[in-house]
């Protein structure tokens, strides 16, 4: 298995015959840092005009769940990508800053990269 930026090693194991379990939904906390987030969760609750609140509550997931799927594909697919545009800016914006270290406006910009490059990889 090829490494990757996680700290965490992938383990495989095979169990012939058993049947693959259906998967399950994960929330990921990188989604509310989102700005589009809370509209997305406020406009898929005021869609449900149920009166009974569990009735109300399982359609809220289910449309939330294809919501949410959809913001991870759309905004969230291509961490590594983002990292790696990121890394480089920072790293561009270093060399430029040791070339001229009087250089004030150089400060934020390389401030603004690493704040950036935290947030595009979530923990």
């Amino acid at each position: 298995m090829a490494n990757s930026l996680s700290d965490h090693t992938a383990i495989v194991l095979d169990f012939p015959g058993c049947l693959k379990p259906k998967s399950t939904f994960q929330f990921y906390d990188m989604w509310v840092r989102d700005l589009t987030f809370f509209p997305l969760v406020e406009s898929n609750l005021s869609k449900s005009s149920y009166k009974d609140p569990e009735v109300k509550l399982k359609l809220f997931l289910k449309n939330i769940k294809k919501t949410l799927y959809s913001l991870n594909k759309s905004n969230f697919a291509s961490l590594r990508a983002q990292l790696s545009t990121t890394q480089a800016t920072l790293e561009k914006v270093q060399e430029l800053q040791m070339q001229d270290p009087h250089n004030k406006d150089l400060i934020p910009k390389e401030m603004r990269q690493g704040l950036s490059m935290s947030k595009s990889y979530p923990q």
